[in-house]
């Protein structure tokens, strides 16, 4: 089986991207200040990003300093940047914390005791830059820090490391922002308590005063009179954590309030329209980021619900090791008692009747040649009458005796050759069964690396419940590939109609384009399911055509779903034959394998369990094959899964490829059989599923018809079309065609 592990991205775009983000950084901070030094922030980031963000920040610092006459005044920072970005060039396969901050301190270090020669500057210059850059390389540590485990997990884990040097760049970034004071409005006042009522309404008390105490450090570390008003944040920001549970107007009023009579109360010198305003524009702020979900981006790491799904994973993963452990034993074993056959005939016959006989030695010795082919003839007669005795055995005084001894000895034998036979297909059964059951607890074991997310589940239930939806089990997680999902549950009722509507006010809500799964049913529950829209879309045609124009039905059976973990399948089955019977073998098997799919089983385990239900739910033969195409829509990833089907034919760029599979039908055998084929498509390729009512002649003119044209329905239509006069004028089997091409969804 190919594996493919290549994930399209686009180089470009993620480069200017990050340029134009170092571009806003340089021409931002650049003109700040932290107390008396010019923020680290931009030689910080110039010295953790590629040679491309080096020089945008750069860019962006230099324009700065032209536009506020800052030239002159910061130039040794600005030498510094000059180095650090000639030190990313040429030094570009360095990535490690400790290098970029050395090289980010020793150039700001370099370029400040350089100018300060030159303008023939005090020990107090040289103290400054001797400040200024350790303060710069330790601002490049924590940021690469941060940067790498966004990198690395596209989150940042708040109780790690990583959480720890986000904080302390959270404060530069405040502390920087803050500088920027104007008569009516503080940016990094603002940002500060926007920051802190959103930390209190997703980490409740907690968030609060952690984020209110690194916002007021930071202010005031800035200056101590711009600091001074949010001295009381982190004491709000705990009581905000306590009122959230009372809806959020509530909370942000109180908050507003609560600061704004502290400040009075005490009554600061500093308290001004502007700290008042800023506290109002803050809640403002927050009031419109509040409906942003940060929990794709921010976690807290629950280590006894951590530990609790790694001890029951590791359970689950050997207890499946322990199953196949077991049927490995029960194999060896089994297969050493098939040795031990059934006693033959001609001895146990001898043994019974001539063993006590007066007239063996005359038998088997001077006659053995005669006898032994008087006994072979008398085994090879019919079961089901006696024997007749041979010529030669004519004198033989036990001659009745001899006929019902081989008859009954003649029935033993059969009766044990078809128990073992028997036993020999129970056993297969079982280790398949036993398979199966291997199979589904190491995919439930594997399965259970999603991350749920209780701030978007606790927003679903508020937002369903206040629109008149009741459902007994709501479920919001994110799967190994960030990718959403929302899980509702109903018990007794359906509600299948509001579905669509739901879906859609959730979009708007959560402001996350969200599309609608098949719901699956059990025998009480009904369970809807929503996920966030892939980057890739597929366009299908299918055409189904019966054998005969008097046949009311196609044997075969096409279906499409997807399993909620970003993956579309798309099923074709055929079952045994023609007619009805034919179609209730594929509906059966096609439909039994989209409802394992969609309940978290893995394909080869739901393929065993088909195996076994089709082998053992009747006495008659009763098969159907199966030809499933698993697409991950993100990646774009084609997976075949074949079952006694026909080839599938690829159009791949300008190449055709052909997958064929040497297998069985499901239900066929009782070892199930099934090929698997990984290959990686692109935007627009197509591949060609048929039922076998498609002679093999055929295919050379659909790789025509692939590499001709990109209508899908013109390519159904026409390979039907030809089907006739490839098969040698009449079909005589059912015919199924699908077309599938992959697009980019537009959504």
């Amino acid at each position: 089986m190919s594996q493919v592990h290549a994930v399209r991205r686009n180089p470009f775009s993620r480069l200017l991207g990050e340029a134009g983000i170092a571009f806003l950084c340089g021409l931002i901070f650049s003109g700040a200040e932290i107390g008396s030094l010019p923020s680290p922030l931009p030689l910080a980031i110039a010295g953790c990003l590629s040679s491309t963000g080096a020089i945008a920040v750069l860019i962006g610092t230099l324009l700065r300093y032209l536009m506020s006459d800052l030239l002159l005044e910061r130039l040794p920072l600005l030498f510094a940047l000059l180095l650090i970005t000639c030190a990313r060039l040429f030094l570009r396969n360095y990535h490690s914390a400790a290098f970029l901050s050395l090289c980010t301190g020793g150039c700001t270090l370099f370029s400040g005791i350089l100018l300060s020669f030159l303008m023939n500057g005090t020990a107090q210059d040289f103290l400054l830059y001797g400040m200024t850059a350790c303060l710069t390389g330790t601002t490049a540590w924590f940021l690469h820090t941060v940067l790498l485990g966004l990198q690395n997990q596209q989150k940042i884990q708040l109780k790690s490391a990583t959480g720890c040097a986000a904080a302390i760049v959270y404060i530069l970034c405040i502390a920087a922002l803050t500088s920027f004071d104007y008569p009516f409005m503080n940016f990094g006042r603002i940002l500060g308590i926007a920051v802190t009522l959103l930390a209190a309404r997703r980490f409740r008390y907690m968030g609060g005063v952690i984020c209110g105490a690194l916002t007021a450090c930071g202010t005031m570390l800035c200056a101590g009179e711009l600091g001074m008003p949010l001295l009381f944040l982190p004491i709000t920001g705990l009581l905000s954590g306590y009122l959230v549970d009372r809806g959020i107007g509530l909370m942000t009023i109180a908050f507003f309030l609560i600061n704004a009579l502290a400040q009075l109360t005490v009554g600061l010198q500093v308290i001004t329209f502007s700290s008042i305003g800023d506290l109002f524009l803050g809640c403002i702020a927050f009031l419109l980021l509040n409906n942003i979900c940060f929990d794709r981006w921010l976690i807290t790491a629950n280590s006894s619900y951590d530990s609790t799904m790694q001890t029951i994973s590791t359970r689950l993963q050997f207890m499946s090791e322990a199953i196949h452990s077991v049927r490995e034993d029960t194999s060896e074993i089994a297969a050493l008692l098939q040795k031990q056959k059934p006693e033959p005939v001609k001895e146990a016959v001898c043994d019974r009747i001539c063993a006590g006989c007066k007239a063996q030695h005359h038998c088997w010795e001077l006659q053995h040649t005669q006898t032994d082919a008087a006994f072979s003839e008398m085994e090879r007669q019919p079961v089901s009458t006696l024997p007749e005795v041979p010529e030669s055995l004519s004198d033989c005084l036990h001659t009745k005796q001899l006929q019902q001894q081989f008859y009954r000895e003649k029935r033993r034998v059969q009766m044990e050759t078809i128990q073992i036979s028997r036993m020999d297909a129970s056993r297969h059964i079982l280790f398949e069964q036993l398979q199966a059951t291997e199979d589904l607890i190491a995919s439930v074991g594997d399965r259970m690396t999603v991350r749920y997310s209780t701030e978007l589940t606790d927003r679903i239930c508020c937002f369903l419940e206040r629109y008149g939806y009741d459902f007994d089990y709501v479920i919001a997680y994110y799967t190994a590939k960030e990718r959403l999902v929302v899980e509702l549950y109903c018990k007794s009722r359906s509600i299948g109609s509001c579905m669509p509507a739901i879906c859609h006010m959730l979009s708007e809500s959560l402001g996350i384009a969200l599309q609608e799964l098949e719901p699956v049913r059990t025998r009480s529950t009904m369970r809807y399911r929503m996920c966030q829209a892939m980057r890739y879309q597929l366009e299908q045609y299918t055409i189904s055509i019966p054998a005969t124009e008097e046949a009311e039905m196609s044997g075969d059976t096409s279906i499409r779903f997807q399993d909620g973990t970003g993956c579309t399948y798309i099923v074709l089955s055929d079952g045994m034959g023609t007619g009805a019977n034919a179609a209730i073998e594929s509906k059966m098997t096609a439909e039994m394998f989209r409802k394992l799919i969609c309940s978290g089983i893995s394909d080869m385990a739901a393929v065993r369990l088909m195996n076994g239900l089709m082998v053992t739910k009747s006495a008659g033969e009763a098969f159907a094959t199966l030809d499933a195409a698993r697409v991950d829509l993100d990646e774009g990833t084609l997976t075949l899964l074949k079952a006694g089907a026909a080839s599938t034919l690829i159009r791949q760029g300008n190449t055709i490829l052909r997958v064929c599979a040497p297998t069985f039908p499901i239900g066929s055998t009782a070892v199930s059989d099934l090929y698997e084929k990984q290959i990686l498509l692109s935007e627009n390729d197509v591949f060609v599923m048929v039922s076998d009512g498609i002679h093999e002649t055929e295919y050379s003119f659909i790789k025509e018809l692939l590499l001709s044209t990109d209508d899908i329905r013109r390519m159904a239509e026409e390979i039907c079309a030809k089907a006739d006069i490839f098969s040698g004028g009449k079909h005589r089997d059912d015919i199924t065609v699908t077309v599938v091409k992959l697009c980019r969804n537009a959504n």
